[in-house]
């Protein structure tokens, strides 16, 4: 197996339902087997739906070398030219960095809801983004903290996460990147959304959600904090608290 293969379980997928299509997508640095809980919910519930495997994902951590944030966005509208031909209506969800890229396209994507789950908001200053590429060029590879590789796939994955280990430290700029045009996004979001955080998730910044819910000034917002989860909403033993109000959201479209 070559370097560049992808893992198992980290394919895109494609589950054909009803007239409303989803479109699932993982976190920074993991693969669609973190929305498999998500999906197995909806396509239960007879949506459609779409698992979005983001490029330099799923493969080797090399791989997300020379990948642009604008890579991702292509992704997601390329899932959304597929469910125009099958579906009436077209739901973006996304975890953590998902959630940022849902709500950059939805800006100009013609959706009709947004879902954004654990999403991240923070504007880095101009000397944290500098700082960031000359680390770099110091230190080209970081090593996630207190997380052992896979027994089989070793640092491709995570042993208890299907996450990478580690990632090139230069793809923090593309990150950077990100942030930035979810911000400037926020403002032009007019479909209507849902944004899920826990109180216990020990990632992201605690008021997140709140920046979020004020720059959606033209979108109809529905926060819902919960209890008891941590940062991956999608894979928690607790996930069924968060996947209630995504369905309660989900039947008022």
């Amino acid at each position: 197996m070559t370097d560049t293969q992808i893992l198992p379980n980290a394919h895109s997928f494609f589950h054909p339902g009803g007239p409303t299509g989803c479109i699932l997508m993982h976190g920074f640095s993991s693969s669609p087997e973190e929305i498999f809980p998500l999906d197995a919910c909806l396509t239960q519930l007879g949506y459609t739906t779409l698992g979005v495997r983001f490029a330099g994902h799923g493969t080797t951590p090399a791989d997300m070398k020379n990948v642009r944030w604008t890579d991702w966005l292509a992704n997601i509208e390329d899932a959304f030219h597929i469910l125009q031909g099958h579906c009436q209506k077209i739901v973006l969800i996304g975890q953590s960095m998902g959630g940022m890229l849902s709500l950059t396209t939805a800006a100009y994507l013609p959706v009709d809801a947004v879902i954004a789950l654990s999403t991240p908001y923070w504007m880095p200053s101009q000397q944290e983004q500098i700082i960031n590429r000359l680390t770099a060029l110091v230190r080209p590879n970081i090593r996630k903290r207190n997380v052992q590789p896979h027994p089989q796939w070793g640092i491709r994955r995570e042993a208890g996460y299907p996450a990478y280990c580690g990632y090139p430290a230069k793809i923090h700029h593309q990150t950077d990147l990100l942030i930035n045009a979810m911000v400037n996004s926020l403002p032009r979001v007019t479909a209507p959304v849902l944004l899920i955080q826990s109180h216990q998730d020990g990632l992201i910044p605690p008021i997140s959600l709140e920046k979020i819910q004020s720059g959606l000034t033209a979108s109809r917002v529905t926060p819902v904090w919960i209890e008891g989860l941590g940062h991956s909403i999608t894979m928690d033993p607790l996930a069924e608290k968060a996947f209630l109000p995504i369905r309660e959201f989900l039947e008022k479209l």
